[in-house]
């Protein structure tokens, strides 16, 4: 399943599955409540296709009506674009606490790719940033909150992290073909598209990050594939409220912190964690957790799987000692050149899930093989 068609980003988040799809046929509209719905088979693999439309209500309607078939249901990909809460491990500022720039750390490029089950709903509590942060506008104030996504007498449910064999195995076999030496043959075919359309917009937005918070930022190094980022270092946060950035990514990986501790039995702070910027998470794991808990029904695993499409936040710039803003320098979003690149790689690792799934099966490594085909 996917979210967007192209109404947002020009770019059908299925382009490249629907065009290797064999034996295609589409569900009337009036049949279902996907956007869009295709049976067919990929790679020689019975599969459905469904392209759920944008936002957290859309996917649990189309979740909750794939759930009805759970029977015919063996494992459930979510997978999409998203944008980057935050563009480096742990964020760029160190707060809360002595509100200074937290060094170099792993920087997630465009096209990174994190691989969960988990995930928050951090819109819970639609709060606002000048009605929170009691520095306004110094971007480095803690947000104030008066409760936390755990409260569910007023949020319902807002975090997602059950950690079952099922979701995880799923998890984990995606996350295994993304390590074969087959991913990263398919992957690099994608190389020449990444130093045309976004290593340039990369090169400036780190450019700004190192000057406006005087951290020395080693130059990229060249592409070759995705970061990947499991379930023990990421989850999904629905952040449809939350587009302001700093200081609102402290909340964010605290969020994503307590998620991944619950789910993990872990100790991660805030300083230790990723998070994608996502909606539909939310929907999914709402209808599917809800249809895992039925009395004899089976179980649907499933797992999320987005491509880092966008910087979200500006890089920070400190105006005066310890008072930080937003570089207004930044460079635009590209979204018909950013977007596709991650449709492009996440699109590469799920036709490599399922290519290994082929060879698996017995077939010839050319009967399983495939090129991503042109776009319409």
């Amino acid at each position: 399943m996917v979210a967007d068609d192209g109404t947002f980003s020009g770019t059908s988040e299925a382009v490249f599955i629907l065009g290797l799809l064999s034996n295609k046929l589409q569900a009337p509209a009036t049949t279902n409540p996907c956007q869009q719905f295709y049976t067919g088979s990929l790679l020689g693999q019975s599969v459905v296709v469904a392209i759920s439309g944008i936002g957290p209500e859309a996917s649990a309607l189309c979740s909750t009506y794939i759930a009805e078939c759970a029977s015919n249901v063996k494992d459930f990909i979510y997978v999409v674009r998203a944008a980057v809460c935050f563009t480096q491990l742990g964020g760029a500022l160190n707060a809360p606490g002595d509100c200074a720039p937290h060094g170099f750390t792993t920087q997630t490029r465009i096209g990174d790719i994190a691989v969960t089950p988990f995930s928050v709903n951090w819109q819970c509590k639609l709060a606002s940033w000048n009605e929170q942060c009691t520095g306004y506008p110094n971007i480095c104030t803690y947000p104030t909150e008066e409760a936390g996504p755990l409260v569910r007498s007023l949020y319902g449910q807002c975090v997602f992290s059950s950690k079952t064999a099922a979701n995880t195995a799923l998890a984990d076999e995606v996350l295994a073909a993304a390590k074969t030496p087959l991913f990263a043959a398919n992957v690099l075919k994608l190389q020449a598209d990444f130093n045309a359309t976004l290593l340039a917009y990369e090169t400036t937005y780190w450019n700004l990050t190192a000057a406006g918070m005087g951290v020395n930022y080693p130059v990229l190094p060249a592409w070759t594939g995705p970061r990947l980022l499991d379930y023990t270092q990421s989850a999904e946060i629905d952040a449809q409220f939350f587009f302001s950035g700093t200081p609102w990514d402290m909340v964010a990986r605290n969020y994503t912190a307590l998620t991944l501790n619950l789910a993990n039995n872990s100790t991660l702070t805030q300083y230790d964690v990723t998070a994608v910027n996502a909606e539909e998470g939310i929907g999914v794991s709402a209808a599917l957790d809800a249809h895992n808990t039925l009395t004899g029904m089976p179980k649907i695993k499933y797992t999320f799987v987005r491509g880092a499409s966008d910087y979200l936040y500006a890089p920070p710039l400190e105006v005066s000692p310890g008072v930080w803003e937003d570089n207004p320098a930044v460079p635009p979003t590209n979204f018909d050149t950013q977007y596709l690149f991650a449709i492009q790689t996440t699109s590469t690792l799920i036709l490599t899930f399922f290519q290994l799934r082929c060879q698996a099966a017995g077939n010839s490594a050319s009967t399983c093989a495939y090129t991503l085909p042109a776009l319409p």
